[in-house]
C-alpha cells in the first residue's frame, strides 16, 4: 500500500513535469515555425506581384505596355532574400528569449542589455541603415541597373555619373567616361537621371551662316533622318515620331540650331555621332554653309 501511494503521488509529478516547461517550450517552436512560413510566403507573395506587374512605360511607342523587367525580377528576389533572412532572425531571437524564459532564466538583464546595445548601434549606424533602406526602395521602383548610363546626384549638384558595375543595397558603383570608379553610397542620392529607360533624344547643336534658308535646313535633316530610319542598322533605333527642330540662338553671324531625334534607350550617342558625320556631307553637298 505505501509502495502504491508513492507511486500515485509521483505520478502527478511527471505529469506536470511533461506538461509543463517542455510542452510550453513546444508551443512556442511551432508557433514560431508557423509564423516564419506565413511571412515568407507574404513575403514571396507580396514580390512576386510586383515581378508579375506591368507598368507604362515610354518606348518608341508612347503608349506601348512594356513587359515585366527580367533585371527588375532578378533585383526583386535579392530583396525577398534579405527580407526572408532578416524577418526569420528575427522570429528565431523572439522564441530564443520566450524559451529561456520559459525555463526560469531572467531574460530582463538580456533585453536591457540588447536595448542599451541596439541604441548605441542605432546613433552609430544611422548613415548604413539610410543607405540600405534607400538602397532597398532603388531596387523595388528599379531606378537604375548594372550597365545603364545614368547621373546620381544630391540637391545641390552631381555625385557621379556614368555606367553601372554594380548596385548594391548599401553602394552602388559607377564607371565614369574617365575609367575611374565611383563608390556612390545610396543614401546620398537625392535623384537619379537614366538615360537608358524607355527612350532618350539624341541631340544635335550645330549652326549655318544667318543667310541660309532655314526651310531648306529643317527639310534636309529631316530627309537625312528619314533615311537613316530605313536602314537595317537604324530601324529599330529611330522613332517614327517626327524630329524636332529648335532655333537656340540668332546672330548678325549664325543661327544656332537643336535637332533633338527620339531614339531608343542608350542609343543617343550612337545616333548623334552618326547624325553629325553625315549632316557635314549633306549640307555641302546641297550648298549650306556651316557657321564656325
Amino acid at each position: 500500500m505505501v509502495r502504491l501511494a508513492a507511486v500515485d503521488i509521483a505520478a502527478p509529478d511527471v505529469v506536470s513535469t511533461l506538461t509543463g516547461a517542455p510542452l510550453t517550450i513546444l508551443i512556442i517552436i511551432v508557433v514560431a515555425s508557423l509564423a516564419t512560413v506565413i511571412v515568407r510566403f507574404l513575403v514571396s507573395r507580396t514580390i512576386r506581384g510586383l515581378v508579375n506587374t506591368k507598368s507604362k512605360g515610354l518606348p518608341l511607342a508612347p503608349a506601348a505596355l512594356t513587359t515585366p523587367n527580367p533585371r527588375r525580377k532578378q533585383r526583386l528576389e535579392t530583396l525577398r532574400t534579405v527580407l526572408n533572412s532578416t524577418l526569420t532572425a528575427l522570429i528565431g531571437a523572439v522564441a530564443v528569449l520566450m524559451i529561456l524564459s520559459t525555463l526560469g532564466v531572467d531574460v530582463a538583464p538580456l533585453i536591457a542589455s540588447a536595448g542599451v546595445v541596439g541604441i548605441a548601434v542605432a546613433f552609430g549606424a544611422q548613415s548604413l541603415v539610410k543607405d540600405v533602406i534607400t538602397g532597398g526602395f532603388m531596387l523595388i521602383e528599379d531606378q537604375y541597373g548594372v550597365g545603364d548610363r545614368v547621373e546620381l546626384g544630391t540637391g545641390g549638384g552631381i555625385l557621379a555619373g556614368g555606367v553601372v558595375e554594380e548596385v548594391g543595397l548599401r553602394v552602388t558603383l559607377i564607371r565614369d567616361d574617365d575609367g575611374r570608379r565611383w563608390y556612390v553610397r545610396n543614401g546620398e542620392v537625392l535623384r537619379v537621371a537614366n538615360a537608358t529607360q524607355g527612350w532618350s533624344y539624341a541631340v544635335v547643336d550645330l549652326k549655318v551662316a544667318h543667310t541660309s534658308d532655314l526651310a531648306a535646313v529643317r527639310t534636309t535633316l529631316s530627309e537625312l533622318t528619314t533615311r537613316m530610319r530605313g536602314e537595317d542598322l537604324y530601324a529599330a533605333i529611330i522613332s517614327q515620331l517626327e524630329p524636332e527642330c529648335l532655333v537656340q540662338e540668332v546672330t548678325a553671324d549664325a543661327l544656332s540650331l537643336t535637332w533633338r531625334v527620339r531614339v531608343g534607350a542608350d542609343h543617343d550617342r550612337t545616333v548623334a555621332s552618326e547624325l553629325r558625320r553625315r549632316i557635314v556631307g549633306e549640307f555641302a553637298e546641297r550648298g549650306i554653309d556651316l557657321a564656325a
